[in-house]
């Protein structure tokens, strides 16, 4: 099981993370917590983004290349085609993502 953080505007997950890491969120700021100490999100805020806790995640995740609406996981595929197209026009292997 994950904790995972949704962006309000559009449901796109931007980050899947372990159950056990703590996320502080409120309307100023988002700070991930783990043992390896503390991560701030930019621009992630109670406002913009929602954060949902004890969800199965995706088989492989890659951020923003998911949505996540009403307890349901669907691939942006546009979004994946797009980002794989731009990484192979760059020399970079392209993205798996699997539900």
């Amino acid at each position: 099981m994950a904790k995972i953080i949704v962006k309000k505007s559009n449901n796109k997950v931007i980050s899947c993370i372990e159950n056990t890491e703590t996320i502080t969120i409120d309307s100023t700021s988002c700070v991930v917590t783990s043992s390896d100490g503390n991560i701030e999100l930019t621009g992630v805020n109670s406002t913009t983004h929602d954060i949902y806790e004890d969800v199965s995640e995706p088989t492989k995740f890659w951020g923003q290349c998911f949505t996540y609406i009403d307890g349901n996981w669907a691939i942006d595929s546009n979004y994946v085609n797009s980002l794989n197209e731009f990484r192979t026009l760059n020399g970079h292997e392209t993205l798996e993502v699997e539900l």
